[in-house]
């Protein structure tokens, strides 16, 4: 257990980030090319190196139609943008596999999270906009593999506005939220969204591939998800570094606790249709 006099904990992801594949970059995302796919970030600041090489961009390209679509809420936004590098050319990095994206926050994490409790405390949900589409499942997820570390120690929440089973069953490309939560009793840090496709599951193992692992995941109930947004810091007390949060367009704190509240009491309504 990591009590809050101890030393600050070491990330979740920690030999992960090392993978000398993986770019992190922050900056300004852009959407270029007749059919929108085309994806364009320019780091900020201008420091950024991969392999010994500056990087004055950052590209990657999805699929014309749902998705080059789902990415539309983080143009123009300052992001955080977790990638596989396929390929760097002059200084432009060229993306294999988007990891995560999230806007990035200029508030601190516990600033966000206790924000987000007084929000649930005084009984105010979100609303739920036209073209909004709700979150209605939510998974933890258990390493694949032999963790390292305190790794078991930090599992991940996945949240997803549709089943995976819906997803694995040919369902559009979706970006779901990712979240880890220390011991399950509290939410750790916000990753921002990864993307899910039907190649990312494995259906009779349970399995999923997100954020360069695998995973084991098991669905909750709205009402484990709902405790546990309602009560982000937990019961255990930690030491708490000062992470950077990553912001998902549509799935603010509040709107997730408007979501499985609704799922509590009766069911969503889908303002889509």
């Amino acid at each position: 257990m990591l009590l809050a006099n101890s030393v600050a904990a070491v990330s979740p992801e920690a030999d992960n980030s090392n993978n000398s594949d993986v770019l992190i970059a922050h900056g300004v995302l852009s959407r270029y090319g007749k059919a929108g796919n085309l994806w364009t970030l320019k780091p900020e600041p201008f420091s950024l190196k991969f392999r010994g090489e500056t990087i004055v961009e950052v590209t990657f390209m999805t699929k014309a139609g749902p998705a080059t679509r789902i990415y539309g809420p983080f143009e123009e936004k300052f992001v955080e943008l977790v990638g596989e590098v396929k390929s760097v050319f002059h200084g432009n990095a060229a993306l294999n596999q988007v990891r995560s994206i999230g806007v990035v926050e200029s508030a601190s994490l516990s600033a966000r999270l206790n924000a987000a409790a007084a929000i649930s405390a005084t009984g105010v949900s979100a609303s739920n906009p036209i073209n909004r589409t709700p979150y209605k499942h939510a998974y933890y997820l258990f390493l694949a593999d032999p963790p390292t570390g305190c790794q078991a120690c930090y599992v991940p929440l996945l949240i997803t506005q549709s089943s995976l089973e819906e997803i694995a069953s040919g369902g559009d490309t979706q970006l779901c939220v990712f979240m880890f939560t220390y011991e399950r009793d509290s939410i750790w840090e916000i990753k921002g969204a990864v993307p899910v496709d039907v190649t990312s599951i494995e259906l009779h193992p349970r399995i999923i591939h997100v954020n360069g692992r695998s995973y084991r995941y098991q669905e909750i109930s709205p009402s484990d998800v709902l405790k546990l947004l309602q009560e982000p810091m937990g019961t255990i007390p930690i030491s708490r570094p000062g992470i950077m949060n990553k912001a998902v367009a549509g799935a603010s704190m509040d709107e997730l606790i408007g979501d499985f509240r609704s799922l509590l009491d009766g069911g969503v309504i889908d303002h889509r249709n």
